[in-house]
């Protein structure tokens, strides 16, 4: 009867191994506890049937206790490889999932650390210097940003860090003061030259104010320093692709990506770069890996969608546009790459449907009154074709100006002909006119 509950019970340890390895992906665990399942199950059905003698139990009994071993030593090396992980890694109070890539560092074997280096300093102010330096925290978590300062301030009247001077720099990054950051982050360089830290908040802050080479700079830095961050290859990819070096934006994303392959934000901006390199394939494969780590990103929708329509892939260009809506419903440049498509497949009123409602939610989108004039003359509703010709030429700027020709052109001949009353010549479908309603915008790379 014990026999039978241990074996049990070994059948129940087994199953449970099996599951761990699958959801941890601890694959060594699957085919060691196959083979513990298996004996156990041997051992019951050899007692169940009366063939279990000595030999047979010696052999079961050997096979359970290498598989118990071999556990033993696969959960012992992971859990020592979580410990030495965990030692290595820096507690931050900013995350790059939250796209705060400044930093505020929140650990306290770094500020221990660089406390104990000023030993020739009064134990009682190094403490006083932690103590303080924790209180910043604590406030900067409550969003009390003011007090976080002068927390920070008074432990660095304490003992001057460059920790502290980091996170002062990074609270005032946070309060848009990017200049004072700046001069912060400066700081925690004269006390440290190659904390690495205060580059990422000097890139981040330079960006901000709109020195892309200065930023550019610090990102380079950051990344020699530290060349395993995911989050710094993706900030020196997001200056090189403002920069157009779309080429070496998309080896700064593949670095990031190689560290950090669920941030699909890596994976988004690639498939930027890659459009704009005409890589037109690889940009989608790149967007597809967003929608599949972040479904809700309804911008990697949008962009794949324009992809699909340059393919004539146009029932799926529509598929992904309506789920960028799902998502955004008021994404106004959607409806108008969406009526695009419609017009391609010549379902022309429900394409001026997708420009009404990209103009009712932004009536100075220029983009969607041309392509909603076009798409009107096209049918011959000419009045209001005229009507949103013209309402296209009163917002018309210079990008706009080879669609103003057209906007132009048309508006002279539809009014020749209304006044000659005989019908007006059907010119928006000419192979010129035509190209109007494929219409693109800035991406933007925010």
């Amino acid at each position: 009867m014990y026999f039978v509950i241990i074996n049990i019970a070994l059948l129940i340890f087994f199953v449970s191994m099996l599951v761990l390895g699958i959801r941890g992906r601890i694959w060594a665990f699957i085919p060691f506890n196959i083979v513990g399942f298996l004996t156990a199950s041997t051992a019951i059905g050899l007692d169940a049937f009366g063939m279990l003698n000595h030999m047979r139990l010696i052999i079961l009994m050997v096979l359970l206790l290498i598989v118990f071993v071999f556990d033993f030593v696969i959960a012992f090396r992971d859990i020592r490889g979580a410990i030495e992980l965990d030692e290595t890694k820096i507690y931050y109070l900013t995350s790059p999932f939250a796209f705060e890539f400044y930093k505020i560092i929140s650990d306290q074997r770094m500020m221990k650390k660089e406390l104990d280096e000023n030993n020739d300093l009064a134990i009682s102010d190094r403490l006083q210097a932690l103590q303080s330096w924790k209180l910043g925290n604590r406030a900067f978590m409550k969003k009390n940003y003011q007090e976080a300062l002068e927390k920070y301030d008074l432990s660095c009247t304490w003992v001057n860090t460059a920790i502290c001077y980091l996170n002062q720099s990074g609270v005032l990054i946070r309060l848009k003061q990017y200049d004072d950051g700046i001069a912060l982050a400066q700081k925690s360089l004269e006390i440290n030259p190659d904390f690495f830290e205060a580059y990422m908040n000097l890139g981040v802050a330079n960006q901000f104010l709109n020195k892309p080479d200065k930023a550019l700079s610090m990102f380079e830095k950051a990344v020699n320093l530290k060349p395993e961050s995911f989050e710094a290859w993706f900030c020196l990819g997001f200056i090189q692709l403002r920069l157009k070096k779309y080429e070496s934006a998309v080896e700064s994303y593949n670095k990031s990506i190689s560290y950090n392959n669920q941030f699909y934000e890596s994976w988004y901006n690639k498939g930027l770069a890659q459009k704009q390199l005409g890589m037109d394939d690889l940009a989608l494969k790149s967007f597809n890996k967003v929608v599949n780590l972040e479904p809700n990103h309804y911008q990697a929708h949008f962009h794949k969608g324009n992809i699909l329509n340059e393919m004539d892939y146009n029932e799926e260009a529509l598929e992904s546009y309506k789920k960028a809506l799902k998502v955004k419903s008021d994404y106004v440049e959607v409806w108008n790459s969406r009526g695009i498509v419609l017009c391609k497949m010549g379902k022309i009123k429900l394409a001026i449907k997708s420009y009404d409602k990209a103009i009712k939610i932004n009536p100075k989108y220029s983009e969607a009154w041309i392509n909603k004039a076009l798409a009107e003359d096209s049918i011959e509703k000419y009045k209001k074709a005229l009507e949103s010709y013209q309402k296209f030429l009163d917002l018309a700027t210079f990008e706009n100006s080879k669609y103003a020709k057209i906007a132009r052109r048309r508006i002279s001949e539809i009014k020749d002909q209304l006044k000659s009353k005989s019908k007006p010549q059907k010119k928006a479908n000419s192979d010129n006119d035509k190209k109007s309603m494929e219409i693109r915008f800035a991406e933007d790379y925010n």
